[in-house]
């Protein structure tokens, strides 16, 4: 699974989800990665910053159980957190 993300002009974060049957053949196990990444992004999409997230999923996601999908989502949302805070310039007032 990749994750990148774009400057939002919107307030709140968006996410994209790209899955192609080449990585993920089965209708069934696409279907399923993109209602974990759906739900995962639903309960944290409050605590990122406005971004456009956008997922790719990588060969090998159909061997990932929905714990260790979950948890490897988590891992890229706060490391995309990180980041983007890191990026942002620091506020002065």
């Amino acid at each position: 699974m990749l994750a990148r993300t774009v400057d939002g002009s919107r307030p709140l974060p968006r996410l994209g989800i790209i899955v192609a049957r080449r990585h993920l053949p089965r209708a069934t196990t696409r279907n399923r990665f993109k209602r974990a990444v759906r739900e995962s992004f639903r309960h944290r999409q409050h605590d990122l910053p406005a971004l456009d997230v956008i997922v790719l999923a990588r060969p090998g996601g159909n061997t990932m159980d929905n714990a260790e999908l979950f948890q490897e989502l988590d891992r890229a949302w706060r490391k995309l957190g990180k980041q983007a805070t890191s990026r942002s310039p620091a506020k002065t007032g």
